[in-house]
């Protein structure tokens, strides 16, 4: 029972999304797999999705670099490398707060690697709103 709310949780977050990303129907595919309805599959779909999001933000900011002048390549490599601090920061944090006592039981697990996946998932998302308002 507990997965399966977790499951629904999972589902209902990407629901508020107008459009879903091909990463996030493709983790909603993965989840929804009987064969996933179990914590560890669970993680696994989501480090999965985390791991395509780190891929497309990695292919928005190239597109961006490589269209932007030279100031603007300093201001974004600037940006970025101060968004990977922060990343990592509130990756620490968020594993500090998973580990309280107050959240013993596996589902916590998935709650935190869901919210490091939207930490990347956001900054992706960013990234590519420049680039569509720019046209590049």
């Amino acid at each position: 029972m507990k997965l399966i709310i977790l499951l629904s949780f999972f589902i209902s977050v990407y629901s508020y999304a107008t459009e879903d990303h091909i990463i996030d129907l493709d983790m909603k595919k993965c989840l929804s797999l009987e064969a996933n309805q179990t914590t560890s599959g669970m993680n696994d779909c989501v480090l999965k999705a985390t791991e395509a999001w780190n891929l497309e933000l990695d292919k928005i900011y190239n597109k961006l670099m490589d269209e932007l002048s030279v100031d603007g390549n300093k201001k974004l490599e600037l940006s970025q490398r101060q968004w990977i601090a922060y990343r990592d920061t509130e990756f620490t944090f968020l594993k500090e707060m998973y580990n309280r006592k107050e959240f013993s039981g596996s589902m916590y697990s998935n709650m935190n690697n869901m919210d490091a996946l939207n930490v990347v998932k956001n900054r992706t998302l960013v990234l590519t709103r420049y680039a569509k308002r720019h046209k590049i």
